[in-house]
């Protein structure tokens, strides 16, 4: 008698993200230069290096912001570039630089971010005051991004990345600005 299959876990699951000989050359400058990593799902990675190693570049391919040289890279088991639109979906980024709208509210920015990824009002006005709550920004919902400190400014871009409910978060310079 067989045994019976063992049930399937997260580990045998599609990777996160699949990257196999990486390449991104600029004017002859390699940005990356031969990567090949798996992430799974459900697990926390970090790219660590000098600058000019080539981690923003590889997350603004993840992203579909910027094309391969050569290599294949998928997420979730969808090919960038050719479904980049599909992968942009599911994934929320706070990139290295955070550019806020400076006259809207964080709740206001929040909402708008929402009903850009096709978030229903009710649900997005909803998500909006829940993540300001978590990232202790409802303490004064009048006061425009443009009076944020940097660090406030951090966590609006930080919610907007997760308002959508993505099945993968992304951050360049993640630590940069944060407060504790």
């Amino acid at each position: 008698m067989d045994p019976e299959p063992a049930p399937a876990s997260a580990a045998s699951a599609t990777p996160a993200i699949e990257i196999h000989d990486l390449h991104k050359t600029y004017n002859g400058f390699h940005a990356v230069d031969g990567l090949s990593v798996t992430v799974p799902q459900g697990s926390f990675f970090g790219f660590l290096g000098p600058n000019g190693a080539g981690k923003t570049t590889t997350v603004k391919i993840l992203m579909g912001l910027a094309q391969p040289t050569s290599g294949t890279v998928e997420v979730f088991g969808l090919k960038l570039p050719d479904d980049s639109l599909a992968v942009k979906k599911q994934l929320g980024l706070v990139p290295d630089d955070t550019l806020l709208f400076d006259y809207l509210t964080g709740v206001e920015y929040l909402e708008f971010i929402a009903r850009i990824y096709g978030v229903n009002r009710p649900t997005a006005k909803a998500r909006a005051r829940e993540l300001t709550q978590l990232f202790e920004l409802d303490e004064d919902r009048r006061k425009l991004i443009g009076d944020y400190s940097k660090g406030m400014r951090k966590r609006v871009a930080m919610a907007a990345a997760l308002i959508h409910r993505p099945k993968l978060f992304l951050m360049d310079e993640p630590f940069e600005g944060v407060d504790v």
